[in-house]
């Protein structure tokens, strides 16, 4: 650490979700609905993600279109898709190591399925968010939000618990946004909860959306002085080696 640095902080990622969003540009012409050739199609697309009866439902709680639901789930229930007329949206909780790879492989063959019923479903935006909750084992949760909070002081009664930032994409020409909200975790003690958003105003491949994510929370973290512990063990192993 050079004079002038602020210490990195070392944390531990306790428990973290993930959500893929797509909003097509128009109405979907159908769901997936048994009995329909799309929900054979269905089937077998993601027949080797886990799919079964007990995972599949279909909700229409109202006589508005916009309500209309059909639900599956996938690798025993940690994998929730809902597809609407509107959209669709991906879901995994709890997130484990491997699954971005998953969940591409996943968003891709339930692009395949509604390209079936209407070739226009591939038209829309796409969003991904991504929540973590994060020990701190180097630093003091208060001292760190204080950082971000300088005018929080617990003797004139503030007291820091959340900011947030919308942050610039480092290829922000691409017309994306992304933003990060930090609070105060509930689950966790010394923790803090961080939920990344990143959207797209214009279409884009899964595999590239979960590029950029992972791209910017890396950074956003790097911004805020936050380090994995395992990658602060990996750098030492490193140095001392060469």
């Amino acid at each position: 650490m050079t004079n002038g640095e602020s210490p990195t902080i070392e944390f531990r990622a306790e428990q973290s979700a993930a959500t893929y969003r797509w909003t097509f540009d128009n109405i979907l012409a159908a769901l997936p609905t048994p009995g329909t050739k799309m929900f054979s199609i269905l089937c077998r697309e993601l027949g080797p993600f886990g799919i079964s009866t007990t995972g599949i439902s279909f909700e229409s709680p109202t006589s508005f279109l916009s309500d209309v639901l059909f639900r599956v789930g996938l690798l025993d229930g940690r994998v929730a898709l809902r597809i609407s007329y509107s959209g669709f949206e991906l879901g995994v909780d709890p997130l484990l190591q491997g699954d971005d790879e998953l969940l591409i492989k996943i968003a891709d063959a339930v692009f395949g399925i509604l390209k079936e019923v209407d070739p226009n479903a591939s038209l829309g935006k796409p969003e991904v968010g991504l929540t973590s909750h994060l020990t701190l084992l180097t630093t003091d949760l208060d001292a760190f939000l204080l950082e971000q909070l300088p005018k929080a002081n617990g003797q004139l009664n503030f007291i820091p618990e959340a900011f947030a930032y919308g942050l610039r994409p480092k290829d922000f020409k691409d017309n994306r946004e992304f933003r990060v909200i930090v609070m105060r975790s509930v689950r966790f003690k010394n923790a803090v909860f961080i939920n990344f958003v990143l959207s797209s105003k214009a279409p884009e491949s899964p595999a590239r959306t979960a590029e950029m994510m992972s791209a910017e929370s890396d950074r956003t973290l790097a911004l805020l002085g936050l380090k994995r512990e395992l990658d602060i063990v990996a750098n030492e192993v490193s140095n001392d080696g060469q």
